[in-house]
C-alpha cells in the first residue's frame, strides 16, 4: 500500500473532507478556536503509526518530512 495524500476537497478551516472544498457545517455550527487546519492524509492505518513514531516512540526524524509535506 502507498500513502494516499488528502484530496483537495477539504473544509479550509478543519481539513476534513468537505464536498466542493466549502466550510464544513460542523464549523459553521460551531467554529473552532484555529482558523486553519491542514492535513497531509487522511488519518487511517497507514498514517496511524507515522503518527505515533513521531509522537510516542522518539523518532523526531519523521518530523522533517512531515513538516515539508504539509507546507
Amino acid at each position: 500500500m502507498a500513502l494516499a495524500f488528502a484530496p483537495r476537497e477539504r473544509c479550509p478551516v478543519c481539513a476534513q473532507p468537505a464536498p466542493g472544498a466549502r466550510v464544513c457545517g460542523r464549523c459553521l455550527r460551531e467554529p473552532p478556536a484555529f482558523e486553519r487546519g491542514v492535513a497531509l492524509a487522511d488519518y487511517d492505518e497507514l498514517t496511524r503509526p507515522l503518527i505515533e513514531a513521531l509522537k510516542f516512540h522518539d523518532t523526531p526524524g519523521l518530523a522533517p518530512w512531515l513538516a515539508a509535506h504539509l507546507c
